[in-house]
């Protein structure tokens, strides 16, 4: 309810900040001008940043903004006239009134067009240029400029200095959209590589715990057996293991539709254009770099990319990516360097992850793709960490189809190997 009532009063205290920033900006550069008909009519930049501000700022009503603007000006220049000049306040308001009509036609030009100037590039420099040069042309009438001066190079004046002034806002105005687009492409993009990494996170995750409800129903089966095979001579042992199976049976079903929810979630998003390798690479390299800075590590990435393919199920790849630059920059102590090349060929993906870090001794290679393996333990509890990372690009990469290698030596650092069949869009 507060909200409510709130809202409004706060878009009606911006709205109003806006038109008296439009105000206070158009007195501002107005004040740079020059007089070419010896009256209170002046040339100024006034214009183009009256109608650039009114452009960008949508929230703004063009008409109201030229109303306002128009009453700021007529008592900016009548009350210096009156206060410093001592001009009496009735002449300082009939010498500067027509300026403030001006900005007003101007206004509702505008209000009636800028649907149509915001769109249309050249045809918008030509109708802002068609609202300057005939706003002034009002101004000029109620001045009475046209009775007592030859009206072709009055009008040809005012033509000259609205295609500048046109030229000058259109302009102003069209690099200010590239601008903002290219910012709002540029936070689209980092949108796009945080779900990557998102998505890509929970496709690993899901394949450990699909891996681990397998575990569970083998489990439960010998539970279940366990059970017939004491249900007749054991019946109070029995009867445990059976209610030991049907917990198992429960948890495995909670699982089940966790895993069928994510699994759905991850089918949908599977749905969208596949994606290109280069990106996947430079997604990695950003996200890991910053892993490195979080650490606390000076570690140069280097990647070499050899060939362009288009890649579906994505997540999975960038799973891979992620886990061994991941376990590269964790076996580096310091400093050191991680080297990322992947090559593309009609067939198939090669991806090789080389760290120089502190190696892995030739009794451990065999085991460090299980579940549990790690020789990382936090600095500060000394609790070990979860060792899933390669046991998981294994799981990935076998479900591909794939193949793994590595290659270390201690002190000097280690080489993982990739091998991918790779499915190219028709």
């Amino acid at each position: 309810m507060i909200k409510s009532l709130k809202s409004p009063t706060i878009s009606m205290l911006g709205r109003s900040r806006d038109l008296l920033y439009l105000a206070l900006l158009t007195v501002f550069v107005s004040n740079f001008s020059f007089y070419p008909f010896g009256t209170g009519f002046r040339f100024s930049l006034a214009v183009s940043a009256f109608t650039f501000y009114l452009l960008m700022n949508e929230e703004v009503n063009p008409t109201v903004g030229g109303f306002v603007t128009g009453i700021v000006i007529i008592l900016f220049r009548a009350g210096g006239n009156a206060l410093v000049l001592e001009v009496p306040w009735h002449d300082a308001l009939e010498l500067h009134y027509p300026a403030g009509l001006f900005y007003l036609l101007l206004g509702s030009g505008l209000a009636l067009s800028v649907k149509v100037i915001r769109e249309a590039k050249l045809g918008g420099i030509l109708i802002i240029v068609a609202l300057d040069a005939g706003s002034n042309i009002g101004e000029l009438i109620i001045r009475g400029v046209f009775v007592t001066r030859d009206i072709f190079p009055v009008l040809y004046l005012l033509a000259v200095v609205a295609i500048m002034r046109g030229t000058l806002t259109g302009l102003a105005y069209t690099t200010w959209r590239q601008r903002d687009h290219i910012i709002k492409q540029q936070q689209r993009q980092r949108e796009f590589e945080r779900l990557l990494l998102i998505t890509s996170d929970v496709t690993s995750e899901l394949l450990y715990l699909e891996n681990t409800l397998t575990e569970v129903e083998r489990i439960m089966l010998k539970s279940y057996q366990l059970y017939n095979r004491l249900k007749i001579t054991y019946k109070t042992e029995a009867e445990a293991a059976l209610a030991i199976a049907r917990e198992i049976h429960d948890a495995k079903k909670d699982f089940e539709r966790l895993s069928a929810r994510l699994r759905h979630v991850l089918r949908r998003e599977s749905e969208d254009p596949a994606v290109a390798l280069a990106t996947l690479v430079d997604v990695a390299v950003k996200a890991n770099q910053a892993l490195s800075l979080q650490q606390g590590k000076s570690i140069i990435i280097t990647t070499e990319l050899d060939g362009q393919a288009d890649i579906e199920g994505y997540h999975s790849f960038l799973s891979i990516f992620n886990n061994l630059m991941g376990n590269a920059i964790e076996a580096i102590p310091k400093t050191g360097e991680v080297c990322l090349k992947v090559k593309a060929d009609e067939e198939h993906l090669a991806v090789t992850v080389a760290d120089t870090g502190v190696g892995i001794s030739k009794d451990d290679i065999p085991i460090i793709f299980k579940p549990g393996y790690t020789t990382k333990f936090n600095p500060h509890t000394g609790q070990a960490s979860t060792g899933l990372g390669l046991a998981q690009v294994k799981s990935i990469v076998e479900k591909l189809g794939g193949t793994i290698t590595v290659t270390s030596s201690v002190g000097k650092g280690s080489e993982f190997i990739v091998s991918l069949p790779l499915r190219r869009e028709a």
